[in-house]
């Protein structure tokens, strides 16, 4: 009786476990009726789900994967590799798309500030690239000063607050990263002041207004910041994958707007030569890093 009773036992669990069996196959084919698409790509909740179902039905320890047939292991792993490899090729995406998204706030901002100077430089009688400030294209009473202002340095601050930002995103994760692209963004952020608070007529007044010690004052952080984020980020480059260039620009940039920092003084005749070394020195590493970091798109 009881060789009797084990056989009926055993023959018990073992219909039991095949039919747990069948519920845990059934259930992941009804997961696996859901199409995954490399072009949008399954939600990171949804592919994390899935991939912990594979994980229980692989290691199930209760029946083994022993239990399973052959066939739907080689199915149920092969659906895993094409959960993971579509989430993979949306992560490249997202980066392939930030990643040009650098370069052209780079490139757009550094261009926007070089035509504003040029453009703005033509339409204001009598004036000197060599001995003014770019600000005073801007200036209160300047010809075009709204059209400079509103056209010119609000787009060109814009842009390369947001090439800082978008570039800490794609750029490899440092303090001194984080520390350089601050510095940049408050160059930047000099062009918005200028919108906002233009200096005096001439940017040399006896009496300044409020708008122009604010203009000054805020102005000056981004100037002062400049050459030591640019050797912060020529130091930081020094250890990213193909940075060599970048590095040495960001060496020799900080060199460059040192010395043109160290000039800009309103009693200096060449003081319009000294900022415009200062902000091509600054501007040349913002494009050579916004062509960098979409190069990276292309050889991933």
């Amino acid at each position: 009786m009881s060789r009797v009773a084990l056989n009926v036992r055993n023959g018990s669990n073992a219909a039991g476990q095949h039919k747990l069996q069948q519920v845990q196959i059934g259930n992941m084919l009804d997961l696996f009726e859901q199409p995954v698409s490399a072009k949008s790509g399954p939600s990171t909740e949804g592919a994390q789900g899935r991939h912990d179902q594979f994980k229980s039905i692989e290691t199930d320890s209760s029946l083994g994967t022993d239990s399973y047939p052959s066939s739907f292991l080689f199915f149920l792993r092969a659906r895993k590799w094409r959960f993971t490899r579509a989430d993979s090729m949306t992560s490249q995406t997202g980066s392939s798309i930030l990643n040009k998204l650098v370069m052209l706030a780079a490139c757009f901002g550094a261009l926007t500030i070089i035509l504003l100077t040029i453009i703005g430089g033509a339409m204001f009688p009598g004036y000197s690239h060599a001995s003014q400030f770019i600000s005073e294209l801007g200036a209160r009473g300047a010809p075009h000063a709204q059209l400079v202002n509103f056209g010119g340095f609000l787009p060109a601050g814009a842009l390369v607050c947001a090439f800082a930002v978008l570039a800490w995103k794609a750029l490899p994760r440092s303090a001194g990263t984080t520390i350089g692209m601050v510095g940049i963004a408050l160059f930047g952020f000099g062009y918005l002041v200028a919108v906002f608070f233009p200096c005096d007529a001439g940017c040399r007044p006896a009496a300044p207004s409020y708008s122009q010690l604010i203009h000054n004052s805020l102005g000056l952080v981004g100037y002062l910041t400049a050459p030591a984020a640019l050797a912060i980020l020529g130091w930081q480059a020094r250890s990213w994958l193909g940075g060599r260039l970048l590095s040495m620009l960001g060496f020799l940039g900080a060199l460059t707007a040192f010395t043109g920092l160290s000039l800009l003084s309103p009693e200096f005749a060449f003081v319009g030569i000294a900022q415009r070394l200062l902000e091509l020195s600054v501007l040349t590493w913002i494009v050579a890093c916004g062509i960098y970091v979409n190069k990276k798109t292309a050889t991933s």
